[in-house]
C-alpha cells in the first residue's frame, strides 16, 4: 500500500478521535514552508512534501477559521501567560521562498490573516544563495553515479537515488563528514550552478514589498540554516546575530522573532534557548512536539508542521494538544 495514502488514512481518523478531546494548551504554531500554484514537475522529488498547494492553503485556513481565531505571534505571545482559555492558531512560514511573496501573498491578503515568515539571510543573496536539499536532489535525479564518504553509489534507479538522498541529507544536518560534503557540494555548483536555489528564493526587493502588506511580520532563520546544536558558541552566535542585523538593515525595522532551522530536540537544545535570548531576541520557534501550555519558555515555542499529507478535511486534528501524539506515532511506525 503506497505509504502517502496509509497516512493520510491512519491521520484523518485519529485526527477526528482526539479532536474529540478535551484541549487544555493555549493554542498551536503551525510551521508551513512554501504554498504555490505551480505544477510539481518532478513527482519524485522528495522536498515535494514542503509545498501545499495554494487552494488547499486557503481550504485549511477557510475551515481553521471556522471555529479559531488565527492570531499574529504578537498577540499569541501575549495570549500564553493570560487567563485567556481561549485556544488560538498562528501561521508560520520558513525559508524565505519566492512564492510566499508570488502566490501566498494574495491568500493572506484576501483572507486577512498575519502570518511570520522566518528568513534564512544567506538565501536571500543571488551569488550566495544555496537551498542545498533543492541542488542535492537536482543533483541525485540527473546522475547515475555518485561519490560520497569514499563510496561509488548506483543511483540508476528511483529507489537508490532516494535512499542516498536521505543518507546525505543525514549527514549534511548532524554535520558529519564535512569534508565529503564540502567535496559533493562542489561537484554539484560546478554541474549547475546554483539555479535551483536562484529560481525559488525570495530576493531582497521581493522581501520587502512582504514587509509592506500589515499582514505580514518578518523574524530570523539564521544565515545558513544550520543544525544550531552542532555548532560552537562563535558559529552559533555569529548565526543569530549576524542574520538579525543583515534584516534589520534591509527592513529598517528592529527584528525580534527567530525560528531554528530543523528545530527538532536534536538540532535546538538549551544551550541555542540562553544564547538566542541572549542575542536580543524576545521569542524562538521550534519543531518540538508539545503542547504549548502557560508560562512555558518563549525561546522553545513549540510547532507543528504542515506538509502535504495534511489537507483540510484532517487540519483539526492538528489543533489538539495531542496532535503530537500522532505525529510521533507517525515516526515511531515510519510512516
Amino acid at each position: 500500500m503506497n505509504k502517502l495514502f496509509l497516512k493520510k488514512i491512519t491521520y484523518y481518523f485519529l485526527a477526528n478521535f482526539f479532536f474529540t478531546l478535551p484541549k487544555k494548551s493555549k493554542g498551536i504554531i503551525l510551521c508551513y514552508h512554501r504554498a504555490s500554484n505551480s505544477k510539481v514537475d518532478d513527482k519524485n522529488d522528495p522536498n515535494n512534501s514542503l509545498t501545499v498547494s495554494i487552494q488547499e492553503f486557503r481550504n485549511q485556513i477557510l475551515k481553521i477559521q471556522s471555529k479559531y481565531r488565527i492570531v499574529s505571534l504578537k498577540e499569541f505571545l501575549l495570549h500564553i501567560n493570560s487567563d485567556s482559555n481561549e485556544f488560538l492558531v498562528v501561521v508560520t512560514f520558513d525559508d524565505g521562498y519566492y512564492d510566499n511573496f508570488s502566490d501566498l501573498l494574495p491568500i493572506i491578503s484576501e483572507l486577512k490573516i498575519p502570518i511570520t515568515i522566518y528568513i534564512t539571510t544567506s538565501f536571500l543573496s543571488k551569488n550566495k544563495s544555496y537551498i542545498w536539499w533543492y541542488e542535492l536532489w537536482h543533483y541525485i535525479k540527473s546522475n547515475n553515479k555518485l561519490i560520497f564518504d569514499g563510496y561509488n553509489y548506483d543511483i540508476s534507479r528511483y529507489k537508490n537515488k532516494l535512499h542516498i538522498f536521505n543518507i546525505i541529507s543525514r549527514t549534511i544536518i548532524n554535520r558529519e563528514n564535512e569534508n565529503s560534503w564540502q567535496e559533493l557540494k562542489s561537484k554539484i555548483k560546478k554541474f549547475n550552478g546554483n539555479k535551483i536555489s536562484n529560481s525559488i528564493n525570495l530576493n531582497i526587493k521581493q522581501l520587502k514589498m512582504l514587509k509592506e502588506n500589515d499582514f505580514v511580520n518578518i523574524g530570523s532563520h539564521s544565515v545558513n540554516h544550520l543544525n544550531m546544536s552542532k555548532l560552537s558558541i562563535k558559529e552559533l552566535n555569529y548565526e543569530l546575530k549576524k542574520s538579525k542585523k543583515i534584516l534589520e538593515k534591509i527592513l529598517k525595522y528592529k527584528i525580534t522573532d527567530f525560528a531554528y532551522p530543523f528545530g527538532t530536540e536534536n538540532e535546538v537544545t538549551e544551550r541555542e534557548f540562553i544564547e538566542t535570548n541572549n542575542s536580543n531576541y524576545n521569542n524562538a520557534v521550534t519543531t518540538y512536539n508539545i503542547p504549548i501550555m502557560k508560562g512555558c519558555n518563549p525561546f522553545a515555542l513549540p510547532r507543528v508542521g504542515i506538509d502535504n499529507s495534511i489537507n483540510h478535511k484532517n487540519i483539526f486534528g492538528l489543533l489538539s494538544r495531542y496532535s503530537y501524539l500522532i505525529k510521533d506515532l507517525f515516526k515511531n511506525l515510519k510512516l
